[in-house]
């Protein structure tokens, strides 16, 4: 049964806060960046680093949502349509047929399940609505762990998914580790794509000036510093920043998560969006904040 140990609104929340503040926050996804021709992921792309530092403004806080749909569209459909709604993009990283974790650790068994691609809604969030569609890469555990397949499976992916999808960003799953320790992203990506395809996340990635991620919630070691609102507060303007979101975590009805039990952040937005008040905002301080520290036009 899957377990739901964030609440929608609080993110939902979150977007209202930068759609609020459009100018200071700019929502921006890796097509945007200019990558003049840089294919060199193990120094995490220097020279599209030294591009971003020249031209961009150093007035505004930058933002890349990236979204890892780890459990299929179908738990994505809200926090899309949402941002859809607020003209805030983001980077969409599907799965395709993911292997179950639990069970290649528990038993050895390579058994997938479902997790589905909207093709025509993705589409027209990247076509119309600028939204970016990436790879989230699994071939290695789809290989049960064989190299040469899963380099195979990688290119097959990348053109099943290129038929649909302007594909340019790479960030492989998570999912199970082989006896030697390794996961996805184990397989290097394929010699023609290493100008084409750039890995933004996860063992290589872009530079920032700070990331927050809510992927690991079961094993976080430090609960206290998981609220997106403190991350938000200490962004700071020319910076570029990731929001690294799987949205399997989020949903009306919530299941508390016992590794955040206690802490106070927690406690308090569980209690906030169970009393489901439209009055005031969990959010109110974060507004505040940016009110107080940034002029707005």
């Amino acid at each position: 049964m899957m377990e739901y140990p964030f609440p929608l609104g609080y993110f939902e929340d979150f977007i209202d806060i930068i759609s609020h503040f459009k100018d200071i926050f700019e929502v921006i996804t890796y097509r945007d960046l200019d990558w003049i021709d840089d294919a060199d992921k193990e120094n995490f792309y220097p020279k599209e680093r030294a591009q971003w530092l020249k031209y961009r403004d150093p007035n505004k806080i930058y933002l890349i949502i990236q979204h890892d749909l780890d459990s299929g569209i179908q738990d994505a459909i809200d926090m899309l349509n949402y941002e859809k709604k607020h003209q805030i993009k983001s980077v969409i990283m599907v799965l395709i047929d993911p292997i179950n974790s639990r069970l290649v650790k528990n038993i050895n068994k390579f058994n997938t399940y479902p997790c589905p691609i909207d093709i025509p809604y993705l589409s027209e969030l990247e076509k119309k609505f600028f939204f970016e569609i990436g790879y989230h890469g699994n071939a290695y555990e789809r290989s049960h762990f064989n190299v040469e397949l899963a380099r195979e499976i990688f290119r097959a992916d990348l053109k099943y998914l290129r038929k649909h999808f302007s594909i340019q960003s790479y960030c492989p799953h998570g999912g199970p580790i082989d006896f030697n320790g390794r996961s996805n992203g184990f397989i290097d990506l394929p010699p023609e794509e290493k100008n084409r395809l750039k890995w933004v996340l996860i063992d290589y990635r872009i530079q920032f000036d700070g990331i927050f991620s809510d992927g690991g919630h079961y094993g976080v070691k430090e609960p206290d510093n998981c609220d997106l609102r403190d991350f938000i507060k200490a962004a700071k303007p020319g910076g570029r920043y990731l929001i690294h979101i799987h949205p399997c975590y989020y949903a009306r009805v919530v299941t508390p998560s016992s590794n955040f039990s206690g802490t106070h952040w927690y406690e308090a937005m569980l209690k906030f969006y169970r009393a489901n008040s439209t009055k005031t905002s969990f959010w109110n301080d974060v507004k505040e904040f940016i009110e107080d520290n940034y002029a707005t036009q």
